[in-house]
């Protein structure tokens, strides 16, 4: 038996659910009316001197999809092994751009020539995507990352740190969700956020943000549909530009020394794994590399000649308004929790135990500090094992008995209402690879045999549906 390595332990969304509402159909499920809204699009900023670039949008990072990820890049990066598979934007290089694919297009007939998962992309581009939000499910994201950047470090006295590429895949932004997204809903927010006609905006430049714009109006796109996802761009000190001093975080340009950028969708737990299925493989989804013909200049104030001010140039992006999130406390739940803790380890030979720590990913912390943020996703809480651990063969070493196994004991916070979905996986971090995954479906009931002759303090008298 090859040993598997227990990573993470609760993924655990900070989303409030809504009962579901039926939603209208959407009319870019219309492949020729989606078509036909792009090439009205496209026309119009060729016209205002712009080149638009079309990609695509691929699901994948299945376990299935493991072997080319692992053979390309060393890793699968924490795959979820079941059906929630990560979509990504391939996108098409342009001249000029440095090309070094760390992450190349794969993965069968996907594989495209001249497209890359990772790009470089000069501070004056977007990346537009249009098309229609995934079917009913528990949730979806679309997130934006850093991928690659030079090492930031800053040494002890002043000078810059180590130079060479890391990979970072800290997020830039926040995560476009079934709330905080811009389609055509109704007062149930969340679940009628799904199967809708959407139009997402990726940019650091205003100037550019507005041309898109007003080529989706002139296409007939609503601006209720319409949303921005910023890039902070770092302004570089010796450009009249600010680096270590400015709030950017993007390093933008299309030189070898230039930070790449990616980006991602998430979908979780279809309703129906027939459309969802269909969803995946053929998303009915356009995107686009939009490319100023010219290059267009930031021009900014001057820096201070004392290197250590602060300095906080207007921002050259603009900021879009987010819902605030919130969340329940389960502080009613600690009693039962540790009657429930006592009860699993008086049914079972405890070899180790291991508390879940909550991994403080923050994509601007993490680009700053030039460390891993694992593609962090700001809706999600990451909970882990506070060591990484082996699991046995047996808890015995007699080949002849049992293998090893994990409990997890822990709060369901979908039944709690504390977020939309819950999920428990295991990784194989030499590989990056899932092993094995949980979610809240499977949840309820679990806890009932051992407490089956336990009693609690807490108010409800049904207190194992929520554990």
């Amino acid at each position: 038996m090859i040993p598997s390595y227990l990573n993470t332990i609760l993924t655990i969304l900070s989303i409030s659910p809504i009962a579901y509402v039926p939603t209208s159909a959407a009319k870019y499920s219309d492949a020729r009316k989606l078509r036909n809204t792009a090439n009205s699009f496209r026309n119009f900023l060729k016209k205002k001197g712009y080149t638009v670039r079309d990609g695509n949008l691929k699901f994948f990072f299945t376990n299935d999809d493991c072997h080319a990820a692992i053979d390309a890049v060393g890793t699968c990066f924490g795959n979820n092994p079941e059906a929630n598979p990560y979509g990504v934007y391939q996108l098409p290089h342009i001249p000029g751009e440095a090309i070094d694919d760390l992450v190349p297009s794969f993965g069968g007939d996907r594989t495209n020539d001249g497209f890359g998962l990772e790009i470089r992309i000069r501070s004056d581009e977007a990346i537009v995507l249009m098309g229609v939000t995934p079917p009913k499910a528990e949730y979806f994201g679309y997130t934006h990352y850093l991928y690659r950047s030079m090492d930031r470090r800053i040494k002890s006295d002043g000078a810059e740190g180590p130079t060479n590429f890391t990979t970072i895949l800290a997020s830039l932004d926040d995560t476009l969700n079934p709330t905080t997204i811009r389609v055509k809903q109704n007062k149930k927010r969340y679940k009628s956020s799904f199967g809708k006609d959407v139009v997402i905006t990726t940019t650091g430049h205003k100037g550019t943000a507005k041309d898109v714009q007003k080529a989706l109006k002139q296409a007939g796109v609503s601006n209720k549909i319409v949303n921005l996802q910023k890039i902070s761009i770092q302004r570089n000190q010796t450009s009249a530009e600010f680096t270590h001093t400015s709030t950017g975080l993007y390093n933008a340009g299309l030189d070898a020394d230039k930070d790449t950028l990616m980006l991602l969708s998430r979908v979780a737990i279809f309703q129906n794994e027939t459309a969802g299925n269909r969803y995946l493989q053929n998303p009915p989804v356009l995107v686009f590399r939009v490319t100023p013909n010219q290059p267009v200049t930031i021009t900014l104030p001057q820096p201070s000649d004392d290197k250590h001010t602060e300095l906080t140039p207007q921002p050259h992006y603009p900021t879009p308004n987010r819902a605030e999130r919130t969340t329940r406390s389960e502080e009613i739940f600690r009693t039962a929790l540790d009657t429930l803790e006592n009860a699993v380890r008086a049914a079972h030979t405890i070899r180790e135990n291991f508390d879940a720590q909550v991994l403080p990913l923050d994509g601007n912390h993490c680009i700053r500090s030039s460390i891993s943020c694992v593609g962090d996703n700001p809706d999600t809480a990451y909970a882990v094992s506070a060591t990484n651990v082996t699991l046995p063969q047996s808890l015995t070493n007699d080949e002849s008995s049992s293998a090893g196994y994990f409990v997890v004991i822990g709060v369901n916070h979908a039944a709690t209402n504390s977020s939309q979905y819950s999920e428990l996986g295991s990784i194989d971090l030499r590989t990056g690879t899932g092993v094995a995954s949980f979610d809240n479906r499977r949840m309820p009931g679990s806890a009932e045999p051992y407490l089956l002759n336990e009693t609690t303090n807490d108010a409800s008298d049904d207190i194992a549906k929520y554990l």
